[in-house]
């Protein structure tokens, strides 16, 4: 059986090794709490750079906005003061020109008004009166005209049917000349057919006059049926001119009353615009005033923030003297 070795320790190793690590010294172990204090140190200046760098950043805005602010006020004053300087001299003038108040002009302008609106009422009556004349004196007319070309037609039709029953009363003719020259062909002459044949050429005569009357009829009836067709195409074709004219007249007065209409309007409109602007030269000079008002408070704010900026950065100055007077070197 082998024999168990129990772990043995090597003191004089273990004294060797400890006399070996080096042992602090007291100046270092005093500065270490010294190198703590000199970060916290450095942050804290390090933030009131960052706060001061603000601090400055947000006064050059405020300067900024300062002089804005004193531009627009010197601006709004130069306005006031021409604005002034203008009412007065249209006062002035107004007064030794014309010797009329704001009133008279006032009722001068309505009056000029009501004369432009009553000279507009007045050209609408007489171009409805016009318009009625021209419906009248030619619309009716051209209507009566397209009435009667509408029965045309119908006249055309029996025309038709009256030259188709003669057209059929000459074939019928046609065939008993045929029959009567077979019947006297084929028939002896005799004395008791001397008088049927009388007859018979004294009806076929009477027939032939009747039918040379009713083409005569029928040959006048077409000239002037188509004498008629012309005339009222002429007609027609001349009315249809009227028409495009009177078209052309009634877009010319409707335009022409539509411009007045526009001028009734800027007239209305520039007599609203004047009696505006105779009332908002009143209220101008009091919205000024309050701008400037509201200018000089802005400024005095800003002055106020300004000084308290100031005494800030004057404690945060003197504690950060403080902290390096009471930092130990």
């Amino acid at each position: 059986m082998q024999t168990r070795r129990e772990p043995q320790i090597n003191l004089d190793k273990l004294g060797k090794e400890a006399s070996s690590i080096p042992l602090l010294s007291s100046e270092q172990q005093i500065s270490e709490p010294r190198q703590s204090g000199s970060i916290l140190l450095t942050l804290i200046l390090l933030t009131l750079v960052v706060v001061s760098a603000g601090l400055a950043w947000l006064l050059l805005d405020l300067k900024q906005a300062f002089e804005q602010q004193r531009q627009q006020m010197m601006t709004s004053e130069a306005r006031l003061v021409s604005a002034e300087v203008l009412l007065s001299l249209h006062t002035n003038g107004s007064e030794a020109g014309e010797g009329k108040t704001l009133v008279q002009r006032l009722e001068a302008l309505e009056l000029r008004a009501q004369e432009q609106q009553a000279f507009v009422a007045a050209e609408l009556n007489r171009l409805w009166a016009d318009l009625a004349q021209i419906k009248t004196a030619q619309i009716e007319p051209v209507q009566l005209a397209l009435d009667t070309l509408k029965g045309l037609p119908q006249e055309m039709s029996s025309l038709a049917a009256t030259l188709l029953q003669q057209e059929q009363r000459m074939v019928t003719l046609t065939l008993l000349e045929e029959r009567l020259t077979a019947l006297q062909q084929s028939l002896q002459p005799a004395e008791d057919l001397g008088p049927l044949l009388a007859e018979t050429q004294a009806e076929q005569q009477s027939m032939k006059k009747e039918l040379t009357d009713l083409v005569t009829q029928v040959q006048q009836a077409q000239t002037q049926l188509q004498s008629r067709v012309q005339t009222q195409t002429r007609e027609q074709q001349s009315i249809t001119a009227q028409l495009s004219q009177n078209a052309l007249l009634i877009s010319s007065e409707t335009e022409a009353r539509q411009a007045l209409e526009r001028e009734l309007r800027a007239a209305l409109q520039g007599l609203s615009n004047q009696t505006a602007a105779v009332g908002s030269q009143q209220t101008a000079q009091q919205s000024l005033e309050a701008r400037i008002r509201s200018n000089e408070q802005a400024i005095q704010a800003i002055d106020s923030f300004r000084q308290q900026t100031n005494r800030e950065l004057l404690s945060l100055r003197e504690q950060l003297n403080s902290l390096r007077l009471q930092t130990p070197r």
